[in-house]
């Protein structure tokens, strides 16, 4: 989109060397974040509601089989406010609120995943390195850090496999969500398991209905993500998406590692 509005000549390297800098952008920023918590209720409905809305406003303007990956946004943008001098100075403006919600969502999804490395790095569970934080705003520097440095690493490694920025960008879309949504499966099985092992522990929250009503939303939810992954895996019509594939076996494959040897260590 950025390649849209401003550079439209970019080249595919210059456009992940833009996004590494965006990347270290998104860590400095990580450890310097205030603690947003209190706001997460009132920011999920909004953001459940635009993406509603985007949605929709994008399947009315452009025919599903014709939407860019990359540049749809930009596309409906002028099909709606035409090419009038008015019309682009506000597609324009519409493209950096994009760009912004864009950014600022990578930004609070890194600081929580950080965050939750350097917990797990303080009870001994990875490496140290990850629990390291800074000294004046009590941010995880360390995990922020090694995020910018793979996720580097992720766009070179996809860059020289993809044939366009379309290419990159559903490589690195898919890669990712899989290896953030493989988790939740875990963690949905855990929510089961904990509900019958230990069901009268003292929780914040019992979801209505008692164990029946529990196993129906864990097994529905874990089920709509298992077809999500196998999607961003195997895509009808064009097979397995290797590049895909092996990105997360090899993650996976990594972390299984560095967590066994954590814990080795600790016992030691």
């Amino acid at each position: 989109m950025f390649k849209q509005m401003f550079f439209p000549e970019l080249s595919l390297g210059w456009q992940i060397f833009s996004g590494i800098v965006l990347t270290w952008i998104a860590v400095g920023v990580n450890i310097m974040s205030l603690d947003l918590g209190k706001w997460i209720p009132n920011i999920g409905a909004i953001i459940i509601a635009l993406y509603l809305f985007g949605t929709i406003a994008i399947l009315a303007a452009i025919p599903a089989g014709d939407v860019n990956l990359v540049e749809g946004l930009m596309n409906t943008f002028r099909l709606f406010f035409g090419q009038s001098p008015a019309g682009r100075a506000f597609t324009l403006v519409l493209g950096v609120g994009a760009l912004f919600t864009f950014f600022s969502n990578g930004v609070t999804w890194a600081l929580g995943c950080n965050r939750a490395a350097a917990e797990a790095a303080q009870e001994g569970e990875l490496p140290k390195i990850f629990a390291l934080e800074h000294k004046r705003y009590g941010t995880p520097i360390g995990a922020a850090t090694l995020m910018g440095l793979i996720s580097s690493m992720i766009l070179l490694l996809y860059g020289f496999l993809a044939g366009s920025n379309e290419d990159l960008f559903w490589s690195l879309f898919a890669f990712s969500a899989v290896i953030f949504l493989l988790p939740y499966q875990g963690m949905f099985v855990a929510f089961v398991r904990t509900r019958i092992n230990d069901p009268d522990h003292p929780r914040p929250y019992r979801v209505p209905g008692g164990l029946p009503v529990a196993k129906l939303f864990a097994g529905t939810c874990f089920a709509v993500l298992a077809l999500s992954i196998v999607l961003f895996v195997y895509t009808p019509g064009e097979g397995i998406q290797w590049p895909v594939l092996i990105g997360v076996i090899v993650t996976l494959g990594i972390g299984e590692f560095v967590i066994h040897f954590s814990e080795n260590h600790r016992t030691n």
